[in-house]
């Protein structure tokens, strides 16, 4: 086969060339929707499980609760999406993957500034008049040691946002249409 003729032919075999050229991808689009949803509702259902010890606080039942209306929504939104016909449907759509990319890269940088921030808010809050003084930094008991981890620890639970956005990201090479 000549040069030509090998040109031509890989002209007709491919029906776009949109997904060579750009950052995007033929996907399942129902089924990666789908998938995407079911993660991050499981991801929900972990933060609800894991903050059921802050339930002695206010701040952790307001925390608590919030996961638990969550899980509930999107179980509702899931089992929609399942009546529906979402995973077996077949339907496919171009998901832009450098849009993802950059998405899932602020998600992350954004997360770890407001895990800073509210770490750093929450040790001057407790800590800074005594810091200031030069008074010895210690815990009167249990309890306000709890209080100041449960401080700590509940705003570190929102790490399921990067974590689902990171899952979506994967979910695109699993749906990818291929070309047969």
């Amino acid at each position: 086969m000549d040069y030509q003729e090998a040109i031509s032919q890989a002209i007709r075999d491919l029906d776009d060339i949109d997904s060579i050229i750009d950052d995007k991808q033929t996907v399942y689009i129902h089924r990666y929707r789908y998938d995407v949803m079911q993660g991050a509702l499981l991801y929900v259902f972990i933060a609800w499980i894991v903050t059921i010890p802050a339930r002695l606080t206010l701040s952790g039942v307001m925390v608590n609760t919030l996961f638990m209306v969550l899980g509930i929504a999107g179980g509702v939104l899931l089992l929609t999406m399942l009546q529906k016909g979402f995973p077996s449907s077949a339907e496919i759509d171009q998901v832009d993957t450098g849009k993802i990319g950059r998405m899932i890269r602020r998600v992350w940088i954004l997360w770890g500034l407001f895990a800073i921030v509210i770490t750093g808010y929450s040790l001057l809050i407790k800590f800074g008049s005594d810091l200031w003084f030069g008074r010895q930094v210690g815990f009167s008991g249990p309890y306000d040691f709890y209080e100041t981890m449960l401080q700590l620890v509940l705003p570190l639970t929102t790490i399921i946002i990067p974590l689902a956005a990171r899952k979506a990201g994967q979910y695109i090479t699993k749906y990818e249409v291929k070309q047969s």
